[in-house]
């Protein structure tokens, strides 16, 4: 069962916590007067005790301390081992060995005087010494691998130890009980107790803290006890120094923390309330910054800071702020009342704030009873209404409002909206308005992704024979009649925002006059037709240009075989003419594109 508890405390504690001493090898062994007793912090997950000596009836040695003591008057020995945390400790006993010379090698199981792996927190090591001198060694093992200090003494039995031995001074342990805070002084006092191994037997130990001193003169049996008085409460970290005055190397320290002072603080604290909501509440004292802060308020509020800030204080930060002032020497405790008024945030209508060039912009705000409203906004825009417009608006009045919002004396609130006016499509009809009678012509629009196309076709339109939109509607195919006249086209663009531009008009004179009138060679022909990304074009030529149904000139290239392929993929959709250009002769050819 001991086996499965050393298992689990090896999972358990990975901290590291080495023995003070130092002793936790066989040669570093301290010798000890087991007759005086002595005391020592057991380690922690340190190694295990080194290999080589016969371990007898341990089963583990984990967390080793060694001590070696020398017989006085031989006899019968009874030496308890306990510890202040009521940990599991075990131990084992070499002896006798007639000197010290390489009695760390001698660690066998013949030499074994005592051992114990018994589970308890006490242990009682026994055993009959034969010799005046011979020296024996025990080992003390920390198997619950917990904190704690360890105490042995010879309690009963006809030996003793040897006493008068002049070894290594080492102050192993040392313990600090503070007191509390004198209200008349405000000072506390401090006690405790110093465990040492082979304390000097002259001179005086020293205790000092903060330039309080305790001298304690030699000779001095392990535990010695100490106090200092008259410590300044403060609150403040503090170190105890230990000093032998015959060994100035034999030192040690403690750390301690003051308790708080305790005599009143004069001190004020207040507010910049009372406040509009919103606004940011700051809490102030007035006492020196060298101190301590403790502030609790209403919706859970606490703070560190000597003059700590709410930022945007809600109603819920209204009522008592109280903070605890602990100073060097002093402690008090002040509160403070902090009124937030109520100001509900404004908010604003966004019905109307995406508009069209040309119409109106409308900018309003929910109604408050009793409060007033003031808007500014791009371009220097101010007005003193809760709701306002900005007739026939342009895309130059986008851009951030805000509306301030007065109330009880409150200006703080307010609200944003983005506000957008769209620019207006503008319309532009590409085409030839002189036309040819009995051709075929094409006229197209501006426009982009999403746009739609209104066509409106006036005057004389006898003059067509019939018409043929593309499939979004942004061009129009125009099959003339054999006749001449005049007539018009009209277009207007709505965009992907629902804006419409001006209608762009076209005034058309169908006549013979001018105008590209294209015939179809029965000599030339391309396929596909329609196409999309390319055609390819039979007949014999040198060179070819693509012209759009307006007559503009669009692709132009050198013809180099009577299979001629060409790129049309950057054409939008609509009719487009080729004309190849031969030594003597030039064909023309009709195309459309329709992808």
């Amino acid at each position: 069962m001991k086996r499965c508890i050393l298992i689990l405390l090896i999972l358990i504690n990975i901290d590291s916590v080495w023995s003070q001493t130092g002793n936790s090898t066989c040669v570093n062994a301290i010798q000890v007067c087991p007759d005086l007793g002595a005391t020592f912090p057991a380690s922690t997950n340190a190694p295990a005790a080194e290999v080589g000596p016969d371990y007898g009836c341990l089963g583990s040695e984990p967390n080793p301390a060694w001590f070696y003591f020398q017989v006085n008057t031989p006899g019968t020995h009874i030496i308890d081992i306990t510890n202040t945390g009521g940990n599991d400790l075990d131990f084992i006993i070499w002896g006798p060995f007639s000197s010290l010379s390489g009695y760390c090698n001698q660690l066998t199981a013949a030499y074994t005087a005592d051992c114990s792996y018994a589970g308890g927190s006490a242990e009682s090591a026994s055993f009959t010494s034969t010799s005046a001198g011979d020296y024996y060694v025990l080992l003390i093992t920390n198997f619950s691998n917990q904190s704690t200090n360890v105490n042995f003494i010879q309690s009963s039995g006809t030996g003793n130890f040897n006493c008068e031995f002049t070894g290594t001074c080492l102050i192993s342990l040392t313990t600090a009980n503070v007191g509390t805070c004198d209200s008349l002084t405000n000072q506390y006092n401090v006690s405790g107790l110093i465990y040492t191994f082979n304390a000097p037997t002259s001179g005086s130990l020293t205790v000092n803290c903060l330039g309080v001193n305790a001298v304690y003169n030699a000779t001095l049996p392990s535990p010695i006890p100490y106090t200092l008085t008259g410590l300044p409460s403060n609150g403040a970290a503090a170190t105890i120094n230990f000093q032998f005055s015959a060994d100035p190397t034999c030192t040690a320290t403690k750390a301690i923390t003051a308790p708080p002072g305790c005599l009143p603080c004069t001190a004020t604290v207040s507010q910049n309330g009372p406040i509009c909501e919103g606004d940011d509440l700051t809490l102030t004292t007035n006492f020196p910054s060298n101190a301590t802060y403790q502030w609790v308020g209403p919706n859970g509020f606490t703070s560190t800071a000597q003059n700590p800030t709410i930022a945007g204080a809600s109603v819920l930060a209204s009522g008592t702020y109280t903070v605890l002032i602990t100073g060097q020497n002093c402690v008090g405790e002040r509160s403070v009342e902090v009124e937030i008024v109520s100001v509900p945030k404004p908010v604003i209508f966004e019905a109307g704030t995406e508009v069209c060039e040309g119409e109106i912009l409308f900018l309003g705000a929910a109604e408050v009873p009793g409060a007033t409203f003031t808007w500014t906004g791009p371009n220097g825009f101010t007005v003193n209404a809760r709701n306002t417009q900005i007739l026939n608006s342009t895309p130059e009045n986008s851009g951030t409002y805000i509306v301030q919002m007065t109330l009880n004396n409150c200006s703080n609130r307010s609200d944003t909206v983005e506000a957008t006016v769209f620019a207006s499509p503008v319309a532009t009809i590409i085409g030839d308005s002189i036309q040819v009678p009995g051709s075929t012509s094409v006229f197209y629009i501006n426009g982009g992704l999403g746009y739609n196309y209104f066509w409106i076709l006036g005057g004389n339109t006898s003059l067509i024979n019939n018409t043929l939109f593309t499939s979004d509607r942004d061009s129009i195919i125009v099959f003339w009649k054999d006749v001449e006249g005049e007539m018009s086209m009209q277009v207007i663009i709505e965009d992907e925002n629902g804006c419409r531009s001006e209608p762009d008009i076209m005034n058309i004179t169908v006549t013979n006059s001018t105008g590209l009138n294209f015939i179809d060679d029965k000599n030339l022909s391309i396929y596909p037709n329609p196409a999309k990304d390319h055609i390819k074009v039979t007949t014999e030529g040198k060179s070819y240009i693509i012209f759009d149904a307006s007559g503009r000139e669009i692709i132009k290239g050198n013809y180099t075989k009577s299979n001629q392929e060409i790129d049309v993929s950057k054409l939008r959709n609509g009719i487009y003419f080729i004309s190849v250009n031969g030594h003597e002769t030039k064909k023309w050819c009709k195309f459309i594109i329709e992808k």
